[in-house]
């Protein structure tokens, strides 16, 4: 019997071309939680890019979970109250914004409400068009940086400085959590945050098993979920090595694959309960 389940936002949730949220989903994700099934958002994004949605699926109304920045905080949709957060302290957000400099890389960070950064790319284009993140664009964010962060990030326009990427991921992999969420967008976490690590969390909070979960993603940085989940499913959009662990393959984020999964986790539920 699945109790959880675990979706990805970007490019799996929505539709991978125009960001939005097609209804097929919607109706399906309603369905599923009024079955009895909570639901989880657990995505690179930050928090405040994911609220929206939180309403949109009315888990503010039967109750859910939010995995932000990768799992790095994660808060209950009744009273938005955070349940687990791990911070990267500013002096570390002070040491890989300078080293970034360094490589000639786009550093960014959110602070409060507005997302600081030291320079604008097609990565970045897409937190502000289609996730709706403030962004303030400035000479030094050391002016900026005053408290600790879920996440930050290093970007480029897709296809660039792929030297300079790897040369920066390789200063800083044994101290943090590092993926690449999607193209040129390289996130990093403090060691302990991931969207595995936010499964494991919830299963020990809410005292399920790992055959009680159920995911679906697309991408890089949903690896170690799917792998965790008792059922892992991925879209047709999915990159190579997510669809060569998921075991079930379903339609793309812009024909509603979510909603055809949440319908092969509804018939399980049915025969579990025969």
């Amino acid at each position: 019997m699945i109790k959880l389940f675990v979706c990805d936002i970007d490019f799996t949730l929505l539709d991978a071309y125009s960001g939005g949220l097609p209804s097929r989903n919607i109706d399906a994700m309603i369905r599923l939680q009024a079955s009895g099934v909570k639901v989880v958002l657990a995505s690179g994004r930050v928090e405040s890019g994911i609220l929206p949605i939180v309403k949109q699926l009315r888990m503010d109304e039967f109750g859910g979970y939010v995995a932000s920045s990768n799992g790095t905080r994660i808060i209950e949709t009744l009273r938005l109250t955070p349940l687990k957060e791990n911070l990267i302290p500013v002096e570390d957000l002070l040491e890989m914004y300078h080293h970034a400099i360094k490589l000639g890389l786009h550093f960014s960070v959110e602070q409060g409400d507005t997302v600081y950064t030291n320079g604008f790319d097609d990565e970045l284009a897409y937190d502000r068009d289609v996730v709706k993140l403030n962004f303030n664009v400035c000479d030094d964010l050391s002016e900026h940086l005053k408290q600790g962060a879920p996440k930050c990030a290093v970007t480029v326009d897709r296809g660039q400085k792929r030297e300079e990427i790897m040369a920066f991921c390789e200063t800083f992999k044994d101290r943090f959590e590092i993926v690449n969420s999607m193209g040129g967008f390289i996130d990093i976490m403090r060691k302990g945050s991931s969207k595995g690590h936010a499964i494991e969390f919830l299963c020990s909070h809410l005292h399920l098993s790992h055959d009680e979960v159920a995911a679906i993603g697309d991408s890089t940085n949903d690896l170690e979920m799917l792998a965790l989940a008792g059922i892992g499913a991925c879209v047709a959009n999915a990159r190579e090595e997510v669809k060569a662990i998921a075991k079930h393959h379903v339609a793309s984020a812009q024909e509603g694959g979510v909603a055809e999964f949440i319908d092969i986790v509804l018939s399980l539920n049915k025969r579990t309960a025969m």
